[in-house]
């Protein structure tokens, strides 16, 4: 796995010194090209945050909320041995709910991991109850 620096801020002046065409593709581009690098996925979309702010792209900024908010619990997930499936994770509400007594297994009850995995996804707050440790 590459461990290459992200300079969001050197990013951001290049995407806007670029045509948006050009910069949007670049984007694009480096959102694909990351893989199952989930800590690096997570810092291009927040990077193309602004970006997409700066073009009025709403929908497109949304995606990246959602990109980088899935990402970083992959990354945790990844670290904390959890198998997922990822296009399960994005879709269902269900599975990301059913993944919770895993994560408050590996993380040994953390509950302020926990509240942030059910604030993140709105799963009420009750499903924190009736997992058994």
């Amino acid at each position: 796995m590459a461990h290459i620096h992200i300079d969001c801020k050197m990013s951001f002046a290049y995407m806007m010194a670029l045509p948006q065409k050009i910069a949007f593709d670049g984007l694009k581009s480096g959102l694909a090209s990351v893989n199952k690098e989930f800590s690096r996925l997570v810092k291009i979309a927040n990077c193309g945050l602004g970006a997409a702010a700066v073009w009025q792209q709403r929908t497109f900024a949304v995606q990246l909320e959602t990109l980088a908010k899935n990402s970083k619990w992959w990354q945790q997930m990844r670290l904390l041995g959890i198998s997922f499936d990822e296009d399960k994770f994005r879709t269902d509400d269900g599975y990301r709910r059913d993944l919770l007594p895993l994560l408050l297994q590996k993380t040994s009850m953390d509950l302020l991991t926990a509240i942030d995995y059910v604030s993140d996804y709105n799963i009420e707050g009750r499903f924190l109850f009736r997992i058994k440790g």
